[in-house]
């Protein structure tokens, strides 16, 4: 069970007690941001640190973790960290960071990776000389582990984390693992945020704990009589992924009155096997050369389309010093383009931001700041994981260079930027799925009620994505504090799920299939996972729910190969009953379209990086 306080005891404890690693975990919506204001306000030596510009703009004093350690980091453009690149010269420069600080806050904590983690502490250790954990500074950590994960953006960083740690997230840091049993912990159960909707609040803590295949049926059905085709005008929309992201707002783009204008991404792009590169618009894509795989940088738009009045949102930082200065995650209007939609190099936008009774004109990318050319390039290496020397390393020169500006509209956007927010309304549409544990849970708790919730499809089973690891952390943290182990949480981490009648041996056919010629993991992962789900809800007789799964592998691949070989079939499926005979038709049909598309791929353009829990 939780170890349940309320905000008045955490405080009192650090006013009076605080040592070592203390964990303040609270659910969506719990004040947790509050708090820390408060931490951060009584404890002058109080450093607040964040996983991105955008949670660390809610406070007064606090830097991202990059930007407070980056005298002490490992720069790689993949973010890597490997403490046993710590050298006596980055100690030295780390030393004046942390001769103020008496207390470490680190928000976001679920959003940090082990490596990251364990580079911190291991910095602070040596630049205090002291063997206790980050060196004796007291480290408060806030979050919680059943919002977003880590970010895991190429599969040689996963191998590399899971080689070397275990896992990604912060706690399974070499410096958590030993000190499992010491770590204080406070769990903030109130919901503010939903407190006038109390079956609401019921509803989202079942996302807290392990479920039920059937369950996870019942819940899905409350959630989706949230479907409607009325839809409020005054609404925020969010969406899992940036390719539905942009589809929204070019519809709301296309409403405003004015010029469209257009600005293509450049790309320089390695050819398979070679040394050579070419040079390619975005209109050029795909092409017929074999170049190595395009992934188009978060921070960019493959087209960029914009009037004079459009609301955006700035996706990379121009320092303080650097005035008129902006953050990535601001949000703005944009007030003039100055120069040639063909030229990166001469051209910038002037954007009015509104940061609360703040508001200031900005040029985007400024002119005068002296990494200008970095604001509109993003480079991708290939990197590889050395067992041996238990070392990230870049393997030659880079794969692919991509320019555009950082600016993307911003009348939609995706989850991962609405964690920490809340809407009076919400529209979610999750055309393109959830794709990470914690995503759903995030998504549907920036509501304040079930009511003020729309959803533009049903929320399918596979959308519903846990990972054991973080019960499990969890259970333990608890246990050490004094909490009850929750027997129900360790039994539904045993129990066997898995249901095989005889009439889903074409699926587990389906799967063989995909794990043999699949070369790509990350569509690996999702397909079984995706044809998994088909199998539970079809044993379950939802065929409805069943379908859906199907719709959603038809996605998965149309989203990784081109190929127009499912058009005909998604047709049938969108205007047919949910039937037995259906789902097994639409399977096998599948299943042989596939067989052939895997045979001679054609990739899609990439824009999203993926995770599922191994």
């Amino acid at each position: 069970m939780p170890v349940e306080v309320d905000q008045k005891s955490v405080l009192n404890y650090l006013r009076n007690n605080a040592q070592g690693l203390i964990f303040i975990h609270g659910k969506a919506g719990c004040g947790k941001t509050h708090l820390i204001s408060k931490i951060e306000k009584e404890n002058p030596g109080c450093q607040v640190l964040t996983p991105t510009n955008l949670a660390a703009n809610l406070y007064k004093r606090a830097k991202t973790l990059h930007s407070f350690f980056y005298r002490g980091f490992d720069q790689m453009e993949e973010g890597i960290q490997n403490p046993e690149n710590i050298t006596f010269s980055k100690c030295t420069d780390m030393a004046l960071m942390l001769s103020g600080v008496t207390m470490l806050v680190i928000d976001e904590i679920s959003m940090v990776r082990a490596d990251t983690f364990e580079m911190m502490h291991q910095i602070c250790q040596k630049v205090k000389k002291n063997d206790r954990p980050f060196g004796g500074i007291p480290v408060v950590l806030v979050g919680d582990m059943f919002q977003l994960p880590p970010i895991v953006s190429d599969e040689a960083i996963g191998e590399y984390l899971m080689h070397e740690y275990g896992g990604i997230y912060f706690f399974d840091s070499h410096v958590i693992k030993e000190n499992i049993g010491k770590i204080k912990l406070f769990e903030l159960t109130k919901s503010y945020r939903q407190k006038n909707d109390p079956e609401f609040v019921k509803l989202l803590d079942e996302f807290r704990k392990p479920l039920s295949p059937e369950r996870r049926v019942e819940l899905l059905e409350k959630l989706n009589t949230r479907v409607s085709d009325i839809l409020p005008d005054d609404a925020v929309y969010m969406a899992s992924s940036n390719d539905e992201v942009s589809a929204i707002n070019a519809e709301k783009l296309n409403a405003l009155k004015g010029d469209l204008k257009s600005i293509e991404a450049q790309y320089r792009i390695r050819l398979k096997n070679s040394d050579t590169y070419v040079d390619l618009s975005h209109s050029d894509l795909p092409c017929d050369e074999e170049i190595e795989k395009i992934v188009l940088p978060s921070q960019f738009d493959g087209v960029l389309n914009f009037k004079v009045g459009a609301k955006v949102m700035l996706t990379k930082n121009c320092k303080m010093y650097s005035k008129p200065y902006y953050n990535n995650g601001e949000f703005g209007t944009i007030m003039a383009f100055e120069g040639s939609q063909n030229s990166l190099d001469n051209s910038y936008f002037r954007i009015k931001i509104e940061n609360g009774s703040e508001e200031r004109v900005v040029l985007c990318p400024n002119p005068t700041y002296r990494y200008r050319r970095n604001q509109t390039m993003e480079v991708r290496y290939e990197y590889e994981y050395d067992a041996k020397l238990h070392k990230f390393i870049r393997k030659g020169s880079y794969l692919q260079m991509t320019r555009q500006f950082p600016i993307k509209l911003a009348y939609a956007f995706t989850i991962h930027k609405s964690q920490g927010q809340t809407f009076d309304k919400v529209i979610l549409d999750l055309n393109s799925h959830i794709f990470a544990p914690g995503q759903l849970y995030v998504a549907l708790s920036r509501a304040k009620s079930l009511d003020s919730l729309f959803l533009t499809k049903p929320i399918s089973y596979s959308d519903i994505i846990t990972d054991d690891s973080i019960f499990r952390f969890l259970n333990k943290v608890r246990s050490a504090n004094g909490g009850m182990v929750e027997e129900e949480v360790e039994n539904a981490l045993r129990a066997d799920t898995s249901q095989t009648p005889t009439n889903t041996y074409r699926c587990d056919d389906f799967i063989t299939f995909i794990r043999i010629n699949e070369q790509n993991d990350s569509v690996k992962d999702f397909l079984f996972h995706t044809l998994d789900s088909y199998k539970t809800v079809y044993c379950l007789g939802k065929m409805d729910m069943a379908m859906e799964e199907l719709k959603k592998v038809v996605d998965l691949i149309n989203g990784t190969y081109i190929t127009e070989r499912y058009k005909d079939l998604l047709i049938f499926m969108r205007s047919k009953e949910a039937t037995v005979e259906g789902c097994d038709y639409c399977l096998n049909a599948i299943f042989e379209i596939y067989t052939d598309v895997i045979s001679e791929p054609r990739q899609q353009l990439s824009s999203d990086n993926r995770y599922l829990p191994k």
